[in-house]
């Protein structure tokens, strides 16, 4: 770049950098994608300019709320990484900014200096193109209340259907059937426009069941019904779309073209590559798509997952003599705890989406199971059984994750799910009669907003100094240099109800309360799972939370006499009032980051 201002060019502070239209970067995963700006957390990113460290001169960018870096892996070619400092990112995470017309050029520090680029959905480096960005500083969420979620959790539309045949009736002429299938899905649709007309930010989901047999008439039909819908709705599919109909058509047809239109309708909301689990193959003359065509949807404060018929589900057809293409669906069990583990370490409200609720092929599966346990899914929805509606029990399917029915089409009933940031829960919700002004409240579920992961633990005192393991048991207080003996990583135990906090740098201590008579010392000690190995987390609703001990409460930790000098000890002291004139609140509070 010549004749174009590059020092200290933006003031420090939190940034969105905006692509095209209403698309900005999101960190997900250890990566960027491109994603719809919805002011979400992980679409903002803290830009800071380090001055001549090593002829370092430039911006580092981080996510918003971590420790890891917008860095160039100059390993792996032209990619971009978002990772802790490491020694392979020691100089690539450093930026130049130029601004050109209004609008700003990255350019990497590290020869051969190449540019922050966006290819379509991609973003990496190059040194051909260069993309020219809108960075717009602490920008407005486009709604205040984007973490107020409204959902309509609907199934088993499963068009031609009627409430006879529901009872094993099928004396209804075939013109009769459509009818008033076609006239119940229509009157359900119209109430569910009504519920989300009178909410902000509200979506569909639909859990499997589009069609009654997957035939092209019928699936015709159904994209016609599905148009009537005022809000944006995400479908998942269900045994009468690909699992009753396979093998039972012509070329495996009523599957296949099933499955495409499923394909097409996930590509069509244009989600980040990360959150969609199926791939386009080709080889000659040869197309198909594969993969478990599971989904993802972030709204928010709630992650919502798409798992069609059943996670473990199995089936693949070939392309038709029409060159359209072949679909195999297989399980990746992996992929879904990649991305558990994301929205986990996120905060989010994770809900999972299964059409069966049981009576899988090759019953339960136990790995599935500890998935949901361990990632701390909040609900499961399904559908399938047309007259249940509401709280469903199938504990060896799902463990001890809730589930609820949506019941059909056909019956009248479907789910309505609201989640506030005001209030630490979600309200699940069951309509009857297509009259959601008379919607029952099913469950309340409490949101404890667990954490999970490697963090560091800064105090309140000045947000620099970390808790840092000093020597081989000294917990002390210390500048932040981003080593691993002051990252800490937080582990919940249901049982317990509490947190072990381990030592990242030694992963065999934990951080304790050395509970001997007299003592308030905290020290790093190797886990013998006592009561005072275990911490308790109370946030104070300002980004801060009060650490408290398990084997007594009312002991907290504390910076000693609330001095930030390196090497301060960290004690447990009895929590001061929020108002105590003669001690610092501040000492008693920190924040993860």
């Amino acid at each position: 770049m010549q004749n174009q201002k590059s020092n200290r060019l933006l003031a420090d502070g939190i940034y969105k950098i905006q692509v095209e239209n209403s698309k900005v970067f999101q960190y997900e995963g250890g990566s960027v994608v491109i994603s719809e700006w919805t002011g979400q957390d992980n679409q903002l990113w803290e830009f800071y300019y380090v001055s001549n460290w090593q002829a370092v001169d430039g911006y580092c960018i981080r996510p918003v709320g971590t420790t890891k870096y917008l860095a160039w892996d100059r390993n792996k070619g032209n990619i971009l990484t978002v990772r802790e400092h490491d020694r392979d990112i020691e100089y690539t995470k450093y930026w130049k900014i130029y601004e050109l017309n209004n609008r700003y050029i990255i350019e990497n520090h590290h020869y051969p200096f190449p540019y922050l680029n966006v290819n379509g959905d991609i973003v990496n480096v190059s040194q051909g193109q260069r993309y020219e960005f809108t960075l717009v500083k602490d920008p407005d969420i486009p709604n205040p209340n984007f973490n107020d979620i409204s959902l309509v959790i609907t199934s088993d539309p499963q068009y031609p259907w009627t409430p006879k045949m529901d009872d094993g009736d099928n004396s209804e002429s075939d013109s009769e059937t459509r009818s008033v299938s076609e006239r119940l899905i229509r009157e359900q649709y119209q109430d569910i426009n009504s519920y989300t007309n009178s909410v902000p930010n509200s979506s569909v989901l639909i859990n499997g069941d589009i069609t009654a047999f997957g035939h092209g008439w019928q699936r015709d039909k159904m994209k016609n019904l599905l148009s009537t819908l005022n809000k944006k709705y995400y479908y998942g599919l269900g045994n009468h779309d690909i699992e009753n109909n396979k093998n039972d058509c012509a070329m495996d047809e009523c599957f296949r073209a099933s499955m495409q239109d499923y394909q097409i309708h996930v590509d069509g909301h244009k989600l980040p590559k990360s959150q969609v689990d199926f791939e386009k193959k080709e080889y000659m003359t040869v197309l198909w798509y594969e993969g478990s065509f599971y989904y993802t949807v972030d709204f928010g404060g709630i992650y919502s997952i798409q798992l069609n018929n059943f996670p473990t589900m199995t089936a693949s057809c070939g392309m038709n003599g029409y060159g359209k293409p072949g679909y195999t669906m297989e399980p990746n069990l992996d992929w879904l705890e990649q991305k558990l583990k994301f929205a986990s370490q996120s905060g989010k409200i994770i809900i999972v989406n299964v059409h069966k609720p049981d009576d899988w092929k090759g019953g339960p599966n136990e790995r599935f199971k500890k998935l949901l346990r361990d990632y701390n899914v909040t609900a499961v929805f399904c559908g399938h059984y047309h007259k249940q509606c509401g709280r469903g029990y199938y504990s060896s399917y799902f463990g001890d994750v809730p589930v609820f029915l949506s019941g059909s089409a056909s019956q009248r009933t479907y789910l309505i799910l609201e989640q506030s940031i005001y209030r630490k829960e979600i309200n699940i919700y069951s309509v009857r009669d297509n009259n959601w002004k008379n919607k029952k409240l099913e469950q309340r579920i409490e949101i404890n907003s667990l954490i999970n992961g490697k963090y560091q633990i800064a105090t309140a005192l000045n947000d620099k100094s970390v808790l840092d393991l000093n020597g081989p048991n000294h917990v002390t207080l210390w500048e932040n240099n981003g080593g691993s003996h002051q990252r800490w990583n937080f582990v919940y135990d249901k049982k317990k109800e509490a947190y072990q906090i381990y030592s990242v740098s030694d992963k065999n201590l934990v951080l304790a309360w050395n509970a001997i008579p007299n003592s308030r010392q905290v020290f790093a000690t190797p886990n013998q799972y006592k009561e005072e190995h275990y911490w308790l987390l109370e946030a104070t609703g300002d980004g801060y939370y009060i650490i408290k001990n398990k084997k007594e409460p009312t002991l907290v930790l504390d910076v000693t006499d609330s001095e930030t000098a390196n090497g301060t000890k960290i004690k447990v002291h009895p929590q001061h009032p929020p108002t105590d004139a003669i001690w610092n609140i501040n000492a008693q509070k920190f924040k993860l980051i």
